[in-house]
């Protein structure tokens, strides 16, 4: 979290409280600051293939997504799915127990197995009711008003059965807490008779019972809440605004007097889904695509200096969803060399803003009934995953790299891939038909490295690793916005 740029209404002693406990957030360094104080940036991947997918093929993404350079994947789990969907509950269901016979969690216990295999970290996000856990709302769309407890009993069988402990299974340690919540389609009521929010609060409650419940089972698992979508609609909230409601603060930053109580989680996540570039703006100042990510850390930064979030460790920020479609295979998508761009600079905007973990949607263009997605790193091969074709994206996702003006000067940024041991890497410009060399950089322990380079009239720059592989090329032209839906049906 970028705490240099904290709201100036904050008063100093907020700001110093703010600084002390959320000093685990990474936040953007100065130019003379050394590698280690860059922080981390680490990528995760969703791909709906992972659990439907035929043995083999599963194991074929997988290897894909390692690839791609990814740490983390995305593992949504339907409640409804694995538990029975019937209208009363289930006669015997003990929900806390991981090995109730009433759960099926075949194809959630094989991706978990395959995917630590490689290396890879799995992270769960939970949502989807099962009729007899939905109390009426008044609505008919998503998941109607479940109850905190029985939310919280699920949580808890997945924490055990993923535990570490369990039947040889391995240990999976983040949970976030529902998909959308502030949109009608994952969740209802989103508002009142009289047209005010009250999801916020629903929400409150299920994440405080869930906390308790997954930190019983391991006090070092992480909570993630908010997973929201980056705009307000006509039947859902704003994410700004669900926010503050959420987590009881005022526009101003100060925290809203007789609110709920505070609210326990350790990650707060996001989709920053954006009709653009990682720089297009909205007309709404309570959305937040990937260049209204400051503001959210803000409120972030604020809520916790004001003791309105109660966290296990320092306050982390992810994106737990984020892309665009491309130009082929959807013609109304985004040109992949443009989109290749765009990867590497939202990579450096959401790490400026304080991000972690960025998480990719999708690994491979969609199909079934996921077929009106084409976000994918992979276009999808129609024989099958073993012949899918990389995108030009996936080098931007697995080795990304910025060049942009400051001032008369050159900012560069870049990660090199997580497979990397480099401690160094070489900076190129492009002149004269030829890569030439213009410096170095020191890489920290987590790729990361940054550094200005002396004025230049244009050209594109970028990182290699001595006797390794570059990254893409970086112009410092900007291209003109590109208004697009982030993924077209």
């Amino acid at each position: 979290m970028n705490l240099r740029s904290s709201r100036a209404g904050l008063c100093a002693a907020a700001v110093a409280a703010v600084v002390v406990l959320v000093l685990g957030l990474g936040s953007a360094a100065p130019e003379s600051a050394s590698a280690a104080s860059l922080g981390s940036l680490q990528t995760a991947l969703q791909e709906s293939g992972f659990q439907t997918a035929r043995n083999r093929e599963r194991q074929i993404a997988l290897d894909h997504a390692v690839r791609a350079g990814t740490s983390w994947i995305k593992v949504d789990i339907e409640w409804n799915d694995v538990a029975p969907n019937d209208a009363t509950r289930p006669r015997g269901l003990v929900a806390t127990a991981p090995g109730d016979p009433h759960y099926d969690w075949f194809h959630t216990d094989a991706l978990i197995l395959d995917a630590t295999a490689r290396g890879l970290r799995p992270y769960f996000s939970i949502h989807g009711t099962p009729r007899w856990a939905e109390r009426p709302a008044g609505g008919s769309r998503g998941t109607n008003n479940p109850s905190p407890q029985d939310v919280a009993d699920f949580f808890a069988a997945v924490a055990l059965r993923y535990g570490g402990t369990y039947e040889g299974l391995p240990r999976v340690s983040a949970f976030e807490v529902w998909n959308e919540v502030n949109t009608s389609f994952f969740f209802m009521p989103q508002k009142g008779a009289d047209g005010r929010p009250v999801s916020p609060d629903l929400y409150r409650s299920i994440v405080n019972a869930v906390s308790t419940a997954v930190h019983a089972v391991h006090p070092d698992n992480l909570v993630i809440a908010g997973g929201l979508f980056s705009s307000g609609t006509a039947q859902g909230i704003a994410p700004l605004r669900f926010m503050r409601q959420f987590l009881c603060m005022r526009r101003d930053l100060v925290p809203r007097r007789d609110c709920g109580p505070p609210v326990a989680f350790d990650v707060w996540s996001h989709h920053p889904y954006t009709d653009g570039s990682p720089t297009h703006r909205t007309g709404n100042p309570d959305d937040v695509p990937i260049s209204g990510l400051q503001r959210m850390s803000d409120l972030l930064s604020a809520a916790v200096g004001q003791g309105r979030i109660q966290s296990y460790a320092p306050l982390q920020f992810w994106v737990t969803e984020w892309g665009w479609d491309s130009n082929p295979p959807d013609p109304h998508g985004v040109p992949e060399p443009l989109r290749a761009r765009w990867v590497s600079e939202a990579l450096y905007r959401m790490w400026y803003a304080g991000v972690t973990v960025a998480t990719w949607f999708f690994l491979r263009d969609g199909a079934g009934p996921d077929a009106r997605f084409d976000s994918g790193l992979y276009t999808r091969c129609s024989a099958g995953v073993s012949c899918d074709r990389p995108k030009l994206a996936l080098q931007a996702f697995r080795f990304p790299f910025v060049a942009l003006r400051q001032g008369r000067d050159v900012r560069v940024w870049g990660r090199t891939p997580p497979s990397s041991t480099t401690t160094t890497v070489v900076l190129e410009r492009f002149r004269h038909a030829r890569w030439r060399r213009v410096g170095s950089v020191k890489v920290n322990r987590f790729g990361l490295f940054m550094r200005l380079l002396p004025q230049a009239k244009g050209g594109r720059y970028r990182a290699r690793i001595p006797g390794g592989e570059a990254s893409l090329g970086f112009s410092l032209k900007v291209p003109p916005d590109f208004p697009v839906s982030p993924a077209v049906g």
